[in-house]
């Protein structure tokens, strides 16, 4: 989770903070423990030092989601990889599981490890999202991918490593620029939202205005 350090924000706390204090986790502990970006979004940001135990308590992850949702319209999680027995709460509680994966053999091997592991535990509804995608490299068509894994892609984010760079050694969001990664994640965020797909030209537009 490099949420806060790609916005540019330095966080007093962490999601350790909030899972480590279990009996307190309601609306007023949780306003104190997030960091607000100028955009308006909200972050609970990941602890600077490696743990490996942060998300260990399923039902303190659970009520922790459950505390955010009831204050927030929109939660965005960004599960990482390889959270542990914690992590399932997550999965069962999403409304939508973005599985991110790039059209390689080893990528696509793990993308259907995994889509096998969630619908053990539940019956998520993932959207499949291939990253760094170009078109005129790939050897995977969108048949041959929902073929192997079942699920066929939802999106495709454009192979922009330039764009991808910069926001990255800046802390500036990705999405506020003119770029067509942030195109791309301005279309999922529309529709995750409810809000209708922009065509053609228009106005620009941030993801949290």
């Amino acid at each position: 989770g490099d949420v806060a350090l790609l916005l540019g924000v330095a966080p007093r706390f962490t999601v350790v903070d909030a899972l480590q204090n279990a009996k307190r986790l309601d609306q007023d502990f949780i306003s104190t423990l997030v960091t607000e970006h100028a955009s308006g979004v909200s972050i609970l940001a990941s602890p600077d030092a490696y743990t490996s135990a942060a998300l260990s308590d399923k039902r303190t992850v659970g009520k922790l989601v459950e505390v955010f949702s009831n204050q927030y319209p929109y939660v965005v999680i960004d599960a990482g990889r390889g959270l542990g027995d914690g992590a399932e709460p997550l999965f069962q509680m999403a409304s939508t599981i973005y599985l991110v994966t790039q059209l390689d053999i080893p990528s696509l091997r793990n993308t259907q490890r995994f889509i096998s592991y969630v619908e053990r535990i539940g019956n998520p509804h993932i959207e499949l999202v291939v990253n760094r995608f170009d078109a005129r490299k790939t050897e995977f068509n969108d048949e041959r991918v929902a073929k192997a894994l079942g699920v066929s892609p939802k999106w495709k984010i454009p192979n922009d490593y330039a764009a991808v760079h910069r926001s990255l050694n800046s802390g500036s969001p990705l999405i506020m620029e003119k770029s067509p990664v942030a195109q791309a994640l301005r279309a999922m965020a529309r529709a995750a939202s409810g809000r209708p797909r922009v065509e053609g030209k228009k106005k620009s537009w941030g993801l949290f205005n």
